[in-house]
């Protein structure tokens, strides 16, 4: 196999030889110097194709919209201040799963990830095409967190679905089953590197 930089090196040697080529006699017509100007375009076309590919994506995101979960859809009794909700989801495991998640990310097609600057999951790049990346993520509890861009106008769904077992011992705590589905959609802009 030849290493990016060896291809590189014989695709200039090749267009070197044929900026320099005269060609026999024969070749002198219309036809040749418009094969010539052909093969010129497909090598330089050739040895752009890699740059032309960027195996990381950043992306600059804005929240526009999330779950439209209330407390009044977790509890039978509602609890008495913001601290105690805050104290049951923790003592639930929950508190990663229900808030707002991160607005930039780092999409590195090369290593199959997509990650947030700073904590957070590190998820598993499951499909990529022209349209869209699609990776999980499945956290120590059993819940799933799915990650959906559209590469064609930046849309992006974030998904937490919650595991069965996680929902039927809040009910048991709080009276309620806790919802399952917890979505986030941000419009996302590429940017070609990071701004620092």
């Amino acid at each position: 196999m030849i290493g990016p930089k060896a291809s590189c090196l014989k695709a200039k040697t090749a267009r070197s030889q044929l900026l320099h080529w005269t060609g026999p006699a024969e070749c002198r017509t219309k036809e040749c110097s418009h094969l010539k100007a052909l093969i010129l375009t497909a090598l330089g076309t050739i040895s752009l194709a890699p740059a032309a590919q960027a195996q990381t994506i950043f992306l600059s995101c804005q929240l526009t919209s999330g779950p439209e979960h209330t407390p009044s859809d977790l509890y039978t009794r509602l609890p008495s201040s913001q601290d105690e909700f805050i104290e049951d989801l923790w003592e639930a495991g929950l508190p990663g799963l229900v808030t707002d998640p991160p607005t930039t990310w780092v999409v590195d097609l090369a290593e199959g990830t997509v990650k947030t600057p700073g904590e957070g999951p590190n998820f598993e790049i499951t499909r990529v095409d022209d349209s869209q990346v699609e990776a999980n993520f499945i956290t120590e509890s059993g819940n799933l967190r799915t990650w959906r861009l559209n590469r064609i106008n930046g849309g992006l769904s974030i998904t937490n679905i919650l595991d069965l077992e996680l929902q039927q011992d809040w009910q048991a705590e709080h009276g309620k089953m806790f919802p399952n589905l917890w979505t986030w959609e941000q419009q996302c802009h590429a940017l070609d590197r990071p701004m620092m």
